[in-house]
């Protein structure tokens, strides 16, 4: 059976779709690591006077 070659050149669509889905979650990482993640979360430092609803 002959493979199929579309508009993506030689390689199969599936191919394709795994490189998108690949490079995708990278550029979203990195626009997690460094955009979103200092902004926020859980960090060590920074005094620890928390309220947690104890009012003894």
């Amino acid at each position: 059976m002959a493979d199929q070659v579309s508009g993506y050149g030689k390689k199969p669509l599936w191919q394709w779709i795994l490189i998108y889905v690949v490079v995708g979650g990278i550029i979203y990482f990195l626009i997690y690591y460094f955009v979103l993640a200092p902004k926020g979360g859980y960090s060590k430092s920074g005094g620890g006077d928390y309220n947690y609803g104890n009012t003894k």
